[in-house]
């Protein structure tokens, strides 16, 4: 029996099935299964979308892919950087000191960063008028070596901004994904 990858993501409940086709490894999708899954095909279909919306741009098959880390690691640790600095701000929207007044996370946020030993700044994105706030953030983009000491040093900080159950939950989502990159 040929697995595609769609059959294996939206087929597991499918008890008629032996067991062991879903506890081993998954199947690699061949380029003829990628591009059937792409959004703009004209013969896909669209409950068969998986989140790709082009059609492979090269035809090289998935088993020639090779992984660029360093660009996979600046994304990923952007994505949780952003996240962590949302999260700060809607404690401080919480809270009530956003009336006027700067809050509190996002200053103590940044000064955990740098005592990391990483040069980082959070502001406020202007209006196009640069008189007002968005309410939108910019933020200084690591480089690999400082997005490594990040994501070593400031899991065991957070305990100190957030609550214990969330710093907890940031802080092992952090190290992971460090030993996840190692």
């Amino acid at each position: 029996m040929e697995h595609t990858v769609y059959n294996f993501w939206f087929h597991r409940w499918d008890t008629s099935v032996p067991e062991a086709v879903y506890n081993t490894p998954p199947p690699n999708g061949t380029l003829r299964t990628l591009s059937s899954l792409t959004t703009n095909c004209a013969f896909s279909k669209p409950e068969k979308h998986l989140g790709s919306k082009h059609s492979p741009l090269l035809h090289l098959q998935p088993s020639q892919y090779v992984l660029d880390e360093l660009h996979l690691l600046l994304r990923v640790s952007d994505v949780l950087v952003r996240n962590i600095i949302h999260l700060a701000d809607h404690l401080d929207q919480e809270s009530g000191l956003r009336r006027g007044r700067r809050g509190t996370h996002i200053p103590e946020l940044q000064q955990l960063v740098q005592s990391c030993g990483v040069p980082f700044r959070i502001s406020q994105v202007r209006n196009e008028n640069g008189k007002g706030v968005t309410g939108m953030y910019e933020w200084t983009s690591l480089n690999r070596a400082q997005n490594l000491m990040v994501l070593e040093l400031l899991p065991t900080k957070l305990h100190s901004i957030f609550p214990a159950n969330t710093a907890a939950k940031i802080g092992a989502l952090l190290k992971n994904f460090l030993a996840l990159y190692k």
